[in-house]
């Protein structure tokens, strides 16, 4: 019992701590470069512009860094990397256990967190570069939905195939 609390504990607050550390420098980083949207804009579900909203949160949505979530997805892949090397440099149960890279039920939600990320950071990217897709310079709705789509689809033949899994 205490030591299925521990695997989860340990892990999250190692990543958590890891978190902590990189955001200044990420932070930092975002500003210096002024990594923010360069023209403010909403959209409706239509589609349609949203001009009283996007007139009161101009100034507040062009001096927000974007591309955040790195610091969140970078803290989880170094833990995960860290603990996979423990168990490979001092191989015992413990750092079996801590080892969840090892389990084949990990794989899903770490796909899903990279590819995810990947999506969030290339919409981030096109906002700061203020691309014409979108209003506001980000990837539209609909090839946002298409690709977490992709995503389920993958996730859900890991599902099906790799893990056996047919009921919900």
């Amino acid at each position: 019992m205490i030591t299925d609390v521990l695997k989860i504990l340990i892990p999250s607050a190692f990543a958590f701590f890891i978190g902590i550390g990189i955001t200044p420098i990420v932070s930092n980083y975002l500003y210096a470069r002024k990594m923010w949207k360069k023209r403010a804009g909403k959209v409706d579900m239509s589609g349609n512009a949203t001009p009283l909203f996007n007139e009161l949160h101009k100034e507040k949505d062009t001096n927000t860094p974007r591309m955040g979530g790195v610091i969140i997805w970078f803290s989880v892949v170094l833990t995960i990397f860290i603990l996979w090397l423990l168990s490979l440099l001092f191989p015992n149960e413990s750092t079996g256990k801590l080892n969840f890279l090892s389990r084949p039920q990990t794989w899903l939600p770490l796909f899903t967190l990279i590819a995810a990320s990947l999506l969030g950071l290339v919409d981030d990217w096109m906002q700061i570069r203020g691309s014409a897709d979108h209003i506001s310079g980000g990837l539209s709705l609909g090839k946002r939905m298409l690709v977490v789509l992709l995503i389920a689809g993958i996730g859900s033949w890991w599902f099906y195939y790799k893990l056996g899994v047919t009921t919900v």
